[in-house]
């Protein structure tokens, strides 16, 4: 049996495990009952929208957890720091109040792991790759689709926030020290790197203006650091 097969199952412990077991369980046997669409993936597919549709999205964006995930999954470039980021660069690139990332993703914790926030080292992980696959097949996902250009205007949006307030939305504990270790995989964002895919339009000259100021201050602290390790 390949590893792909288990990855119902696994993910139906997950969530009945996140919640009250006995109310979990009722809602995935519901799911399989009342399920209408064909294929392969149809079971899978039901439990993924069932869990997406429980996210904490803002009012305004109904669909900012699946950006998210998306953007966790594709935005940066190949060539970062050895492995992924940790959460804590999520955080910081997403978040606009404290403890947002934890509360925005915490109904879909039996398919993304995401460290407690005292943890600064551990990667987010999301744990099966058929969660990517899902949410970038319309065919799969329905209402839940968000295609490049969305997903591309929303991460150009969280850089020109970052742009505009010198640094991540969310104040640092320790400006130097973090602002350094944030912009080690800032710099690796695909819209940041020349062969990435250009911002919108409405984004794109706030980023003109904004990029030389804010990478002459990425050399200011990777200078004070390198005289502080010497």
């Amino acid at each position: 049996m390949s590893s792909g097969q288990f990855v119902l199952p696994a993910t139906v412990i997950r969530y009945i495990e996140a919640g009250v077991p006995q109310r979990q369980l009722d809602s995935v046997l519901h799911l399989s009952q009342s399920g209408s669409e064909n294929g392969p993936f149809a079971s899978l597919d039901a439990l993924y929208h069932h869990i997406l549709n429980s996210a904490h999205n803002p009012d305004n964006d109904p669909h900012m957890v699946v950006k998210w995930i998306l953007s966790i999954r594709f935005a940066l470039g190949p060539r970062t720091l050895g492995g992924p980021p940790p959460a804590k660069f999520w955080r910081q690139l997403l978040e606009d109040v404290d403890g947002e990332l934890s509360y925005r993703l915490g109904p879909v914790s039996s398919l993304i792991t995401v460290p407690q926030a005292d943890n600064t080292s551990a990667p987010i992980t999301i744990y099966h790759k058929s969660l990517t696959d899902f949410l970038s097949a319309k065919t799969r996902c329905g209402d839940l689709y968000v295609d490049d250009t969305e997903l591309h205007s929303f991460v150009a949006s969280r850089i020109v926030a970052i742009l505009k307030h010198k640094g991540p939305v969310v104040s640092f504990v320790s400006p130097d020290h973090d602002f350094f270790k944030f912009l080690q995989y800032f710099r690796y964002l695909k819209l940041l790197a020349p062969a990435g895919s250009a911002p919108s339009s409405s984004d794109a000259l706030i980023l003109e203006h904004s990029l030389r100021d804010f990478w002459s201050s990425w050399a200011r602290i990777r200078n004070m650091s390198w005289h502080l390790a010497t």
